[in-house]
């Protein structure tokens, strides 16, 4: 009997290295961020990807909160791509990083079909090559079908601080190795030592294997994770097609699925995949670099509507004014910029401190001006 294949995908987070443009009710998978040929969300394109595997039902991990943001996602497909395809929602009440989210959906599906192929993959990444993308899947479940657990490492074309390593382990067959360790994100230094050895991949954070092999991963290396999701799962609100699962305050798993499982289990390969383009877009200076560049380097993205941006006697400068509806703006005689400009936000910054913008999202929460954290358009207008 073939087992079912179900894609599980997580969507929610702060995503905070990308405001003022995402927000805690807009966040980073429900923006159009790249000019793409069909110009989605990152969660359409992520759904759009899952469906061309021909699935036989497919779970979304998000927040309650964003709950009827994800249906109007998913009222935009045609209903041909999705018509013998059911929907599963996993709605939490507060996010708690992927541990949680991750074995919520592995004991829904493991209740309810054991034996089927989960491939859990996070809904805000870019993967330009579909094709690329279900070559790697296909061989992935080859691997999931037997009992193992397999993740996706992606061939590093250059030394990047912002991505978890994998280190391979022994190879199996063309492109599938063993695991043997994981390893954090590094300093620039280190990187480029993973780079320059050929035995490091980035960890895209994609996961594929039968519900039941993950199950009992879980008993046996995290069965206090197990336990507590088990009781938040008998305790939630459930029909035929969701659950809502409520936090207590003092939940302390808040911690990635790598730490809780796989970094634990002895039963992992690495399908390795060189031809995904694949991003993460984590950051605006890695999201400028997906965004076709000027004559001077210059990169301007607007809204819908009319709009006025103009960059004078300046180059490697990137403006996002896609959340701007007021503002004239002018770039005159800069070098290598990053300007974000939303209605109540402004952000400038050289892009090599992208990476602090998390700082000042975290300075933000401890000031009178926090509720713009939460959703655009609000009455203050603050300058980064």
């Amino acid at each position: 009997m073939k087992n079912k294949f179900i894609p599980v995908i997580i969507s929610g987070g702060s995503s905070s290295r990308l405001f003022p443009l995402s927000r805690e009710l807009t966040p980073k998978p429900f923006l159009t961020l790249l000019n793409n040929s069909n110009n989605g969300t990152l969660f359409y394109n992520t759904v759009q990807r899952c469906l061309l595997l021909n699935p036989d039902e497919l779970y979304t991990v998000t927040l309650q909160d964003l709950a009827e943001l994800t249906l109007d996602e998913l009222d935009k497909l045609s209903k041909k791509d999705y018509d013998s395809v059911t929907f599963n929602f996993i709605l939490e009440n507060k996010g708690f990083d992927t541990a949680a989210a991750f074995s919520l959906a592995i004991l829904d599906c493991y209740l309810k079909n054991p034996d089927a192929i989960m491939l859990i993959l996070p809904s805000d990444h870019v993967i330009k090559n579909d094709e690329s993308f279900a070559k790697a899947v296909e061989k992935a479940k080859q691997y999931a079908v037997n009992g193992h657990i397999a993740i996706f490492g992606i061939t590093p074309d250059k030394p990047d601080i912002g991505f978890g390593y994998i280190e391979k382990g022994k190879p199996i067959e063309k492109s599938v190795s063993g695991v043997s360790q994981f390893k954090e994100k590094p300093n620039l230094e280190l990187a480029t030592e993973f780079v320059k050895s050929g035995n490091y991949l980035w960890n895209s954070g994609m996961v594929c294997a039968k519900a039941s092999t993950l199950y009992n991963e879980l008993i046996k290396f995290n069965n206090e994770l197990l336990v507590e999701v088990v009781s938040l799962y008998d305790n939630s609100m459930k029909s035929l097609q969701s659950v809502l699962v409520n936090y207590p305050d003092d939940f302390k798993f808040k911690l990635p699925f790598d730490k809780a499982l796989l970094e634990k289990t002895d039963n992992l390969v690495v399908v390795q995949c060189d031809n995904l383009q694949w991003t993460d877009v984590g950051s605006w200076d890695a999201l400028k670099e997906e965004h076709v560049l000027n004559k001077d380097d210059n990169c301007v993205i607007k809204s819908n509507r009319p709009q006025y941006v103009n960059l004078l006697k300046s180059k490697n400068c990137y403006v996002n004014a896609s959340a701007s509806t007021k503002k004239v703006i002018s770039v005159i005689g800069l070098d290598n910029l990053i300007v974000v400009d939303t209605d109540d936000c402004l952000l400038i910054m050289s892009p090599n401190n992208s990476s602090d913008v998390k700082t000042v999202v975290n300075e933000l929460k401890k000031t009178e001006f926090s509720n713009v954290l939460r959703d655009h358009n609000t009455k203050e207008s603050l300058s980064m």
